[in-house]
């Protein structure tokens, strides 16, 4: 990365995606539209004042060109979240509603949860989920379905629901629905999961019953049948972002196309064609997977970035990241507040920065040894990146997380490429066969490797910070970056002040339990 001004002019998108989060900051807080008419009304009255009373003294007043634009998009965070953010007062008492189903359903273990918009003659348009007593009609239920039904709604204090807008749920007995009209137009949703349905099915054939949670979840991102103590397993050892097909399976996809295609990259036009065959691929597998948000968000980015390459523009590849980030939040502005929203663009944007430092460090001349290194140096950028918002929604830090990673991206890596050829080899008997046996041995060594991980001592330690402690520990990270690559007195000053705040806070946080023990005692 070069210096923060340079940084900031290169990549346009960056300025106008941090106005838009703290837009979106705003209308969530507050709630109120005047806010956006004024901010609009600033970035005009500082447009007009420097393009007709200031433009002779330009350079003084270059500013407030930039205050304007950055004023515009704040406003426009704060409109779009007025108009997306649903009452959380006034849950509707029980009664009978038509609920239009607006996602593709999730099937759950004892039930069915269906996302709807339920509507009356007293209400409209009520966002809410429903949990169905899981039956064969409710697994036929699909998105764009219309049911009658009868519930009694409760509100939620889940932040999950309400991140989405949902601020009530309910559970449904068979004999308290029923299907009054079926979805008929063409949905692209309802056809992405009727080919995950599709592809599942092939997987229940061929795969070991205990290893097709872990392969369903792995390649289609399916997780229905995985068993708790999997996804205990991989949170505690810090796996579990291999277990949600996002960015790291489109990753792997993403370079596995490139190699396919490599033969094309010999000149313009060649690779114009290679990252067009790769875009498409990519969305293809998009598709296959259901079209979830973070296969879609990462499938955006990794398209973005194809197409900066198209342009020869590998500068832009920053950019692409924000910009992908500003139409996901244009699109659904809660989205900032989705676990897997921050994760996936601090582990992306950790990696640009970090991943080439770090690999700079140790020079290996051994391929093998180049290749662990190299998984290494990814492996630590993105914890990095990522560790600060772990700790504040999870209160753990994966003490061995490099050692689960050693074993689940190389073993992930291996079962999707191999979960791929199994799908289209699954016609030809002797092909399909051995393919499904080195499956379910790589499948059976992951979980083994990382339930022994588990187990070791001290796999798991409880941290909780608070949401200031997140802002300092990032604040912290980007110092410490700056301090070693540009080493100037002012970064310095910037990380040693940051380690003061942090450790004067944890002294008075003590000294403060203290006393308050005494007091009581």
């Amino acid at each position: 990365m070069n210096s923060p001004i340079l940084f900031i002019h290169q990549n346009p998108f960056f300025r106008i995606v941090i106005a838009l989060i703290i837009g979106i900051i705003v209308g969530i807080s507050f709630n109120n539209i005047e806010i956006s008419f004024f901010s609009f009304i600033t970035a005009i009255v500082s447009y007009l004042l420097k393009r007709f009373l200031l433009n002779k003294d330009e350079y003084n007043f270059r500013w407030m060109h930039g205050l304007a634009f950055i004023l515009i998009f704040v406003g426009i965070g704060n409109l779009i979240c007025v108009f997306h953010k649903e009452a959380i007062q006034n849950i509707p008492e029980e009664q009978t509603f038509i609920a239009t189903i607006i996602e593709t359903p999730t099937e759950k273990p004892k039930s069915v949860l269906i996302t709807v918009d339920l509507q009356n003659k007293a209400i409209k348009n009520y966002k809410s989920v429903l949990f169905l007593q899981k039956d064969s009609n409710a697994l036929n239920l699909s998105e764009g379905d219309r049911i009658i039904t009868h519930v009694n709604l409760k509100g939620t204090d889940l932040s999950f629901f309400h991140h989405k807008g949902i601020y009530a749920t309910a559970y449904v007995s068979s004999t308290k629905w029923h299907l009054i009209k079926t979805n008929t137009k063409f949905s692209l949703n309802n056809k992405a999961s009727e080919a995950r349905k599709a592809l599942l099915v092939v997987f229940k054939d061929f795969i070991n019953p205990n290893n097709f949670g872990l392969i369903s979840a792995l390649t289609l991102g399916d997780k229905s049948s995985l068993n708790s103590k999997i996804k205990q397993d991989f949170a505690q050892s810090g796996g579990s972002h291999v277990l949600a097909v996002s960015g790291l399976h489109t990753g792997i996809i993403y370079i596995a196309f490139s190699f396919i295609f490599s033969f094309l990259g010999k000149n313009k036009i060649g690779i114009i064609l290679k990252h067009s065959c790769i875009i498409f691929c990519i969305w293809i597998y998009a598709f296959l997977c259901g079209l979830p948000p973070s296969v879609v968000r990462s499938a955006s980015m990794l398209s973005l970035i194809s197409g900066a390459y198209i342009f020869q523009k590998k500068s832009a590849t920053y950019n692409a990241v924000f910009c992908s980030a500003f139409f996901m939040l244009l699109y659904e502005p809660i989205y900032l507040y989705d676990i897997g929203f921050q994760l996936s663009y601090c582990a992306v944007l950790s990696i640009l920065m970090l991943y080439k430092k770090i690999y700079g460090l140790i020079p290996l001349r051994n391929k093998i040894l180049d290749q662990i290194w190299s998984l290494t140096s990814v492996s630590i950028a993105a914890q990095l990146g990522t560790f600060p918002i772990s700790l504040y929604y999870f209160h753990q830090f994966p003490t061995y997380f490099l050692l689960s990673n050693y074993i689940a991206i190389p073993c992930a890596t291996l079962l999707i490429y191999l979960s791929i050829c199994l799908l289209f080899t699954c016609f030809i008997p002797l092909i399909s066969s051995f393919i499904e046996t080195i499956i379910n041995y790589i499948a059976k060594y992951m979980q083994d490797g990382i339930s022994f991980i588990c187990e070791m001592p001290y796999s798991s330690i409880n941290i909780e910070i608070e949401l200031w402690q997140v802002y300092a520990l990032f604040g912290l990270i980007i110092s410490s970056y700056m301090m070693l690559t540009k080493r100037r007195f002012c970064y310095v000053c910037s990380h040693l002040c940051i380690i003061i705040i942090l450790l004067t806070n944890g002294i008075i946080v003590d000294l403060c339990k203290l006393f308050t023990t005494f007091a009581e005692v």
